[in-house]
C-alpha cells in the first residue's frame, strides 16, 4: 500500500491541476461569504489563493510575442478527435467544409472514419492515413505536398504518433499528431507525461534545423497547466496557441452539470516560434466528446 501511494497521490495532483478556473468560482464565492459574514481575516486566506490562481489563468489572455518578420506564407490546421464510435459522418464533413483548412489532422481514425472522409476529402490530394480500431488511429490530410512521413512510436509504451514533413514554400513544418492516453490511472498519467518529455526531447533536436519548424497538434489529454505539458513548451521552445484566445475548453461536449463543471482544453496546437496564430477558433460539435480546434498561422521569414 504504501509503495503504491506516491502513484495514487501523482494520479490524483495530476487530475487535480486541470481545474483552476473551477477553483477559481469556488474561491471567489468564498471570498465573498468571507467579507459578507465580515470574517476578514478569512477573506485575505481565499484572496491569496485567488491571485495565485488568476496569475496562473491569466496567462492565456495575454498576447503572443508577435514575430515582427514579413509572413513568408499564410495556412490553417484543424484538428478533431472523431470519436470512433461516432457515426455522424456527415457532421464532421460540414466542420471540414466549414473552415476549409489547408491541413486536418484527425484522432481515433477508426476504419469506418476512414472509409466515409477518405472518398470525401478530394480536395486534400497529400495524405498518410493509419486506419486503426483501437481509438489510436490517426490521419493527416494536407493540400501541401507531404516530404515524408512515418507512424513512431515516441516510447515504448505510449499509443502511436504520426510524424510527418510538410513542405510549405521555400519551409519545412515537421507535424506531429499524436493522441495520448487518457488519464484514467497512475500508470496511464507515468505513460502520457513519459511521452511528452519524449516529443519535447524530438523538438529540441528540430530546432537545430535549418528553414525546419514544428507543430504538434491533437489529443493531449492534459491542460495547459499540466507540469509536463509547461515542461514541454520550456524544454521544445515552442508556444502555446491558445496564449491570446483565451481558455477556449474542447472537451467535454457533452451538456449536463458535471460536464460543465469538468471543461478544460485539452486539444492544442503547440508551434515553432517563428509561427504566428492569427486566429484560434473552437469549433461546433459533431457528436465527438471533443470539440475540433482550428488555427489561422503565419510563417514568418
Amino acid at each position: 500500500m504504501g509503495k503504491d501511494f506516491p502513484g495514487l497521490f501523482g494520479w490524483l495532483f495530476e487530475i487535480a491541476s486541470n481545474f483552476p478556473v473551477q477553483y477559481l468560482a469556488v474561491q471567489l464565492i468564498a471570498f465573498i461569504l468571507a467579507l459578507s459574514f465580515k470574517h476578514n481575516k478569512l477573506a485575505i486566506f481565499w484572496a491569496v489563493f485567488i491571485l495565485l490562481n488568476t496569475t496562473q489563468i491569466s496567462t492565456l489572455f495575454l498576447p503572443a510575442n508577435k514575430n515582427n518578420s514579413s509572413p513568408e506564407q499564410i495556412f490553417s490546421f484543424l484538428q478533431m478527435n472523431l470519436l470512433q464510435e461516432n457515426n455522424s459522418y456527415t457532421n464532421a464533413l460540414a466542420v471540414i467544409k466549414k473552415y476549409k483548412p489547408d491541413l486536418l489532422c484527425c484522432e481515433e481514425y477508426s476504419s469506418v472514419w476512414h472509409k466515409e472522409l477518405s472518398k470525401n476529402l478530394s480536395e486534400y490530394p497529400h495524405r498518410f492515413l493509419i486506419p486503426v480500431d483501437d481509438w489510436f488511429g490517426l490521419a493527416l490530410y494536407s493540400k501541401f505536398p507531404i516530404a515524408e512521413a512515418k507512424e513512431i512510436y515516441f516510447t515504448k509504451e505510449c499509443p502511436r504518433a504520426l510524424v510527418a514533413k510538410i513542405t510549405i514554400g521555400k519551409n519545412v513544418i515537421n507535424t506531429i499528431c499524436l493522441h495520448t492516453l487518457s488519464p484514467s490511472d497512475s500508470q496511464a498519467i507515468k505513460v502520457r507525461n513519459e511521452e511528452l518529455s519524449a516529443i519535447a526531447q524530438y523538438a529540441k533536436s528540430i530546432n537545430k534545423i535549418k528553414n525546419d519548424s514544428l507543430i504538434i497538434a491533437g489529443d493531449f489529454n492534459c491542460s495547459p497547466w499540466c507540469y509536463y505539458f509547461k515542461n514541454l513548451l520550456k524544454e521544445g521552445n515552442l508556444f502555446n496557441s491558445q496564449q491570446g484566445f483565451g481558455i477556449q475548453n474542447s472537451w467535454p461536449t457533452k451538456i449536463s452539470l458535471v460536464s460543465l463543471l469538468a471543461k478544460v482544453p485539452i486539444d492544442h496546437f503547440l508551434l515553432s516560434k517563428n509561427i504566428s496564430v492569427l486566429d484560434r477558433q473552437i469549433g461546433p460539435s459533431f457528436n465527438s466528446d471533443h470539440y475540433p480546434v482550428f488555427v489561422k498561422l503565419a510563417m514568418s521569414k
